[in-house]
């Protein structure tokens, strides 16, 4: 005993200290995934974004959850599954890239999660829009999934195998020119790329048209592009007016 200070009452025993109940064995194996982050407010480093990692911020004590976000795998896998699901895609676009919207929208959205619907859209319609082919849009994609070489598989994946196709296929339909069959081939798929365009875009309107408003100006851009010789790029660029004001208005 120190003098000046006042005796301990050691008298009583301290038990064992009691330790707080770990994890249980069968948890679930998402919750076992999680890393804990030290340091920055709510931000992840630059390898874990990339591999699309998700930040839970829990405030100022530096402490942060990662859990790992739906597009998973090594990112060598990413980019082998980005080459094969365009290089699919890319059979299917007979009669334009329309005719590849629904199975892309199963692939991209329902399927690998590397995109959510509206911004399947976005993409689309900015394609639409932008010079050189509408489909320059699968780059945007490869992008969100693999960054610069996620962009680049998914550009090759998509072009290369259908530039070889109509390369070859056109040097052999140019040979069976008197052949009695191909004026009923050329109508069979004619009929098929326009089953196709129009199932693309049922699927696209049923995204898109959420408004009245927007219904509208899908019926004037179809009813302006039917009838006159105007180009597509100024129906596109005043419906993307429109829909800023009639947001920034809270009309819709």
């Amino acid at each position: 005993m120190v003098e000046g200070l006042p005796a301990r009452d050691c008298s009583r025993r301290r038990g064992p200290r009691r330790r707080r109940p770990g994890p249980a064995r069968g948890q679930d194996a998402e919750d076992r995934g999680r890393l804990r982050v030290r340091g920055g407010h709510g931000r992840c480093s630059g390898l874990l974004q990339g591999a699309g990692a998700v930040c839970i911020d829990r405030g100022r004590d530096h402490c942060h959850l990662v859990a790992p976000a739906p597009r998973q795998g090594c990112p060598v896998k990413q980019l082998w599954d980005l080459a094969g699901v365009f290089a699919y895609l890319s059979l299917l676009t007979v009669g334009g890239g329309m005719a590849a919207f629904p199975e892309m929208k199963e692939l991209t959205v329902d399927t690998y999660h590397w995109l959510t619907f509206p911004e399947l859209l976005h993409f689309y319609s900015l394609g639409q829009l932008a010079p050189g082919p509408n489909m320059m849009m699968v780059a945007s994609i490869g992008a969100v999934v693999g960054h610069i070489p996620g962009a680049l598989v998914a550009l090759v994946a998509f072009f290369l195998p259908t530039g070889l196709l109509t390369f070859f296929v056109g040097r052999l339909w140019s040979h069976l020119a008197t052949w009695r069959w191909r004026p009923a081939i050329q109508s069979g798929l004619g009929s098929v790329a326009v089953g196709l365009v129009l199932a693309g875009a049922i699927i696209m309107g049923r995204g898109a048209i959420t408004e009245i408003f927007f219904g509208v100006i899908a019926l004037v851009v179809f009813l302006l592009l039917w009838r006159t010789k105007i180009n597509p790029a100024y129906p596109i660029v005043a419906s993307g007016l429109i829909g800023m004001a009639l947001h920034y208005f809270n009309i819709a």
